[in-house]
């Protein structure tokens, strides 16, 4: 598979931290998020490259770049910053919100704290994704199985659709 896009060069070279080993057969430390729960893939709504634009997650597509993640460990406390291939965004909490239920959006990467993750992501291994700034974790909005449903960040409770992984 070749990975091309205009965000290939911006969000890696001028990222800090260390880029994650590479999938098997994955070019440019590119990588699918993908929900224990569902099955499904976390994607920018629409492939859109726009700041504010809502992650949710649909079915995973081969090629689908609007399901690209670069997943930088940060050299601070486990710390990931993850870095949309297609927008060269970062993934942020909307607003910065720390309540329940605010969603996930793509924006400009700023350093912000909204845009810090911890997480041991890894392939097969399942791990929540909890937002540095709330506390709250990584949600797939009420369990929903469906494409479409928003990704939001919700209180840690250890069930399924806040269990993500990598894969390639």
């Amino acid at each position: 598979m070749t990975f091309t896009g205009p965000a290939a060069g911006a969000s890696t070279a001028s990222s800090p931290g260390t880029v994650l080993q590479n999938v098997a057969g994955a070019a440019d430390n590119v990588y699918y998020i993908k929900n224990q729960h569902s099955g499904k893939c976390m994607t920018v709504h629409g492939a859109s490259t726009a700041k504010g634009a809502r992650i949710d997650q649909y079915r995973c597509i081969s090629g689908a770049q609007n399901q690209w993640w670069v997943v930088y460990k940060l050299h601070v406390g486990g710390l990931v910053r993850v870095t949309g291939y297609q927008s060269g965004k970062c993934l942020s909490i909307l607003g910065g919100s720390k309540r329940k239920g605010a969603p996930l959006v793509q924006w400009t990467c700023n350093g912000a704290s909204d845009q810090l993750f911890a997480g041991h992501l890894a392939f097969g291994g399942k791990t929540a994704i909890k937002s540095y700034h709330s506390g709250k974790c990584l949600d797939v909005q009420g369990g929903s199985t469906s494409n479409n449903a928003p990704i939001i960040q919700w209180s840690c409770n250890g069930r399924t659709n806040q269990k993500w992984y990598l894969t390639g």
